[in-house]
């Protein structure tokens, strides 16, 4: 009960947000390492792992290595799926791991913002990478 008071549902966002990114750094780094990827080739091994862990089916639009932008869709989210419908957007979770992952693809920190989430009614979910403010 103690915990359920301490941590609202914005800070308990925030913090699995922040938690996620840095496994998306930790899975980005060894990824490349192993397989000797960068840039796009990383990208696509993402999506193909994604795929293949049962997170979703990814598909990255629009990806634009001077802005450090892009557009992340992705559908089947296990996140979303096991929730029933809100009225905000809860995929936490991935959002952050895609976040850690394009900062490594791109060598420089970058934020996801969740546009679009099965929960409220999307029929997918969908990320904007935007550079991180204190990077502008």
């Amino acid at each position: 009960m103690l915990l359920k008071t301490l941590l609202t549902r914005s800070r308990l966002e925030d913090i699995t947000y922040d938690v996620r990114k840095r496994c998306g750094i930790n899975n980005a780094k060894c990824l490349s390492e192993k397989y000797s990827v960068k840039d796009i080739e990383l990208i696509s091994t993402i999506v193909q792992a994604l795929k293949a862990i049962g997170w979703g089916i990814v598909e990255i639009k629009n990806i634009d290595f001077k802005r450090l932008s892009g557009t992340i869709i992705g559908r089947e989210c296990f996140e979303a799926l096991a929730r029933k419908r809100k009225p905000y957007k809860v995929c936490h979770w991935i959002r952050g791991f895609v976040a850690g992952f394009q900062s490594v693809v791109f060598g420089r920190p970058v934020e996801a913002v969740e546009t679009k989430c099965l929960t409220v009614g999307d029929e997918h979910w969908e990320f904007e990478i935007q550079k991180k403010c204190s990077e502008a």
